[in-house]
């Protein structure tokens, strides 16, 4: 008896354990987060809207089990080895891996000094008036500026290069910016450049540009006050910038060491194929989609299959086939496909796709599939999808039938008084609905919103009898009073949300 006590005490003393200060609950054992909890009140600002306090919390927290439980049931019935599961867990590995490296190679680096985030404070207070040109290549922004360097004016070549009616008659005049209110490339430009002077030609992700500054102006009061106010915010700005400057950095350097080239033979036998079976037929997708779908996947991998041994991308130490990236793309999920609306697209996508294989492959190189942030990326990913199967499999079992539909709209005719007010053979006897099918289309959905909405009450009631969950009441009051007040919290734009 003893020793069955110490045995009990050593298992309870492991369980404790694992409820940490970071925990907010374990569900058969396995942990959600406090920091899970805080996201889904940010994120989901609908759900529980009018809570507060521990209320909120809970609320929230109690969804969060739930969806962990379909999880676990889902795994428990074999879901994790089906192929959308699993498609769908190696493309978050994948991601996750890449962001793991960015984060050791650019963003735990991007940490901006006092002196950055105090001259940042003043270049938003300042202003530059700027005119300037614009075009379309390189080889056309060279040929302005040797007109301009010739003694041509502003004013001609504005009128002759803008399409825009007002730039062509102002000279290409854009008035007072801040640093924000342009493109980061042309800010950096114009707020360097001394009054009067002509830039070199600058491309933006819009072409390129020839910038002239005709004057600086400032606010003249700079407190210490507003800077401490607005220094948090700044700092952020700037860490973003700073991250997105040094990741662009980062992968010119490794793309320009290996060296990597597109061959065109390849892409136009793929790009020929893509127009012949897709864009010239009627495509399966809507126009919104431009990736390629599943079906139409197919059409093109039979287009290219007697090419599949053509070499679309090369590099030093490597390459990729035809045959190798119609693989890459069925493993992606549609929103991560290659866009084919257009041939420019299509050879910008697979430059993308083709930066992440090598991205990954110095992830992989570096054991970031180890790394404990990459591994819950993929937990969470792996979750949502074995929620998303188990529960679709369980509302593919909902029916209804006829007789359903006339008892349901029998009980529930106040919901559809406008519908029958503006009939004009007047009140419709319930067991006579079919003869208004429009009528009968909103029945049925309402009516399996109902049956769903129980189904899924009913399924969690039992998942929940058979759970063994513990909360940490400590630290979800610790958290409760994050949220003094319903309403207030920050909506998926980042904004506060009251």
């Amino acid at each position: 008896m003893k020793k069955v006590l110490i045995l009990i005490t050593l298992l309870l003393a492991c369980d404790f354990r694992l409820l940490d200060d970071q925990t907010a609950a374990l569900v058969n054992k396995e942990p959600i987060s406090l920091e899970e909890v805080r996201n889904n009140i940010h994120f989901m600002t609908l759900y529980a809207r009018n809570l507060k306090g521990r209320e909120l919390v809970d609320a929230h927290l109690d969804l969060l089990i739930e969806k962990k439980l379909f999880a676990q049931e889902g795994k428990r019935l074999g879901f994790a080895q089906t192929p959308l599961v699993r498609q769908v867990t190696d493309w978050a590995e994948r991601d996750q891996m890449i962001k793991a490296l960015y984060r050791d190679e650019v963003y735990n680096k991007a940490v901006p000094t006092e002196e950055e985030i105090r001259a940042a404070f003043f270049r938003g207070r300042e202003q530059v008036h700027v005119r300037h040109l614009f075009a379309r290549s390189e080889v056309e922004a060279l040929h302005l500026k040797e007109e301009l360097d010739r003694g041509a004016s502003f004013e001609a070549l504005a009128a002759r290069t803008f399409r825009d009616s007002t730039l062509a008659r102002s000279g290409g005049d854009l008035g007072f910016v801040g640093y924000e209110d342009i493109d980061e490339k042309l800010a950096e430009t114009a707020f360097a450049l001394p009054k009067g002077m002509i830039s070199p030609p600058v491309r933006s992700r819009y072409g390129w540009h020839i910038l002239r500054v005709e004057g600086k102006r400032q606010q003249i009061f700079n407190s210490e006050a507003e800077y401490s106010q607005k220094r948090e915010a700044i700092a952020a700005d700037l860490t973003r910038a700073m991250q997105r400057k040094m990741a662009g950095a980062y992968v010119d350097r490794m793309m320009s060491a290996l060296d990597v080239r597109m061959l065109n033979t390849a892409f136009n036998t793929l790009a020929s194929q893509v127009k012949e079976t897709v864009l010239n037929a009627d495509r399966v997708v809507p126009n919104y989609q431009p990736m390629l779908g599943g079906t139409e996947l197919l059409m093109v991998n039979d287009g290219v299959s007697g090419h599949g041994g053509q070499v679309l991308v090369i590099w030093k130490g490597g390459q990729m086939t035809l045959g190798d990236f119609m693989k890459r793309v069925e493993a992606l999920p549609v929103s991560e496909r290659p866009r084919i609306d257009t041939p420019g697209h299509l050879r910008f996508d697979i430059g993308k796709l083709v930066m992440r294989e090598l991205l990954l492959q110095e992830a992989r190189r570096r054991n970031l599939d180890k790394d404990p942030m990459v591994q819950e990326g993929v937990r969470k990913w792996r979750e949502e999808y074995l929620f998303a199967t188990l529960w679709q499999r369980v509302r593919d079992t909902i029916t209804v039938n006829s007789a359903e539909e006339e008892a349901f709209f029998a009980v529930h005719q106040g919901r559809y008084r406008e519908f029958l007010q503006h009939r004009p053979q007047g009140l419709l006897p319930s067991d006579s609905l079919s003869a208004e099918p429009r009528l009968q289309n909103q029945v049925r959905e309402d009516l399996l919103g109902e049956k769903t909405d129980q189904l899924y009450k009913k399924t969690a009631a039992e998942l929940l009898g058979r759970a063994r969950i513990r909360r940490n009441d400590k630290m979800l009051e610790a958290l409760a009073r994050e949220f003094p007040r319903s309403g207030e919290r920050i909506d998926m734009m980042g904004l506060p949300n009251k």
